[in-house]
């Protein structure tokens, strides 16, 4: 596609993955001018303005009103998705939001609601979707490669150093979680993006296993799903056990398997006897790719597949994962959600 319009962009937010959507503007400086930079620190929100010659605010708030972008990435703590988010479709803003969108379902509802009174776009940064290797594993399964899938074994473990890591983090209230609102929300997307069918019912385990900490440091849960696949995760962030930290995601056909590591871009393909390895490095960056998605979405009106029914129904599984391990029990979904998140892709 070629560019016709380049979209004034503000970034609120300089943690570390603003370092990553930072070098995605530059590369993509045809569609997307960067105008603006907020964050509490000052001084960060200039070092990130400076190569693009852009605004830099303590008062994110006060920028949006000001400059009134045509697209806002929220890369700030969970809780505030929703308070800037709203700030930013109501000053005519899309948005492209780090994942998760937000800490409730509630919370998701109000963003969708306010983006559909202001015909703004929503892109939730659930970016491993957008990793080649599991686009190439998804197109697999869809081709028939694996027969028909059974199971899914996801598997998440990066110890979070709690002495160094931003205090937010570890506060209940500003993350929405642990391991729930951290790691979790990329191991539902690799499932709802390989397995393409409803939730059924979730059964699950929270815990915290890291002393004077508030938040789960550790998630299990299986999930069953309407078409038969049964999948299973784990996430923890709470030990050492496993070094260096792994994200693996297993997936067991009839006919044949494949395993991923979602940073190391290639497929272990096995099929009878045979096992082979699929390189799909040399691809577009991830977070390139969510940009250009969104690019497409505001000026060809095509489908944002990561978009914000979706990551309300992300949202909504989260909690129901929690409900189960409150409840100690299987819990049904009744993912409505994911019956919205289609009849939104429908009206494309």
């Amino acid at each position: 596609m070629i560019a016709t319009k380049t979209l004034n962009t503000v970034i609120l937010g300089c943690g570390a993955i603003s370092n990553f959507h930072l070098a995605s503007l530059q590369r993509l400086s045809n569609r997307f001018r960067l105008v603006g930079v907020a964050d509490l620190n000052l001084q960060k929100a200039q070092k990130a303005a400076a190569p693009f010659e852009a605004e830099a605010s303590s008062d994110g708030i006060a920028m949006l009103q000001r400059l009134q972008p045509d697209v806002t990435l929220v890369a700030l703590p969970h809780l505030l998705h929703l308070e800037y988010g709203l700030a930013a479709l109501e000053n005519g803003s899309h948005l492209l939001l780090e994942k998760p969108m937000a800490v409730s379902s509630e919370a998701c509802r109000k963003l969708l609601e306010k983006a559909e009174a202001y015909d703004r776009k929503i892109l939730v940064g659930h970016t491993h979707r957008f990793r080649p290797h599991f686009r190439r594993a998804a197109q697999m399964i869809r081709e028939g490669m694996l027969g028909k899938v059974e199971m899914i074994f996801d598997d998440a473990a990066s110890f979070y150093d709690f002495d160094h890591r931003p205090r937010w983090f570890m506060d209940p209230v500003m993350a929405g979680g642990g391991a729930l609102f951290n790691l979790v929300p990329h191991l539902l997307d690799h499932l709802l993006f390989l397995n393409d069918s409803p939730v059924a019912e979730v059964s699950a385990k929270l815990a915290n296993l890291y002393p004077g900490l508030e938040i789960d440091t550790e998630c299990t849960a299986m999930l069953r799903f309407t078409n038969g696949v049964l999948a299973t995760i784990n996430a923890s962030v709470g030990n050492r056990l496993i070094e260096p930290g792994r994200l693996q995601c297993r997936v067991f056909g009839r006919s044949a398997s494949l395993l991923m590591n979602a940073f190391t871009p290639e497929i272990i393909y096995c099929h009878g006897n045979q096992r082979e390895t699929i390189d799909c490095s040399g691809q577009v960056d991830p977070i390139d790719l969510e940009w250009l998605e969104l690019y497409e979405g505001i000026i060809a009106d095509k489908p944002i597949h990561a978009d914000g029914a979706y990551g309300y129904r992300i949202v909504r599984l989260q909690e129901a994962i929690r409900k189960s391990s409150e409840l100690s029990q299987w819990i049904c979904t009744e993912e409505e959600s994911y019956a919205y998140h289609q009849s939104c892709r429908d009206c494309h």
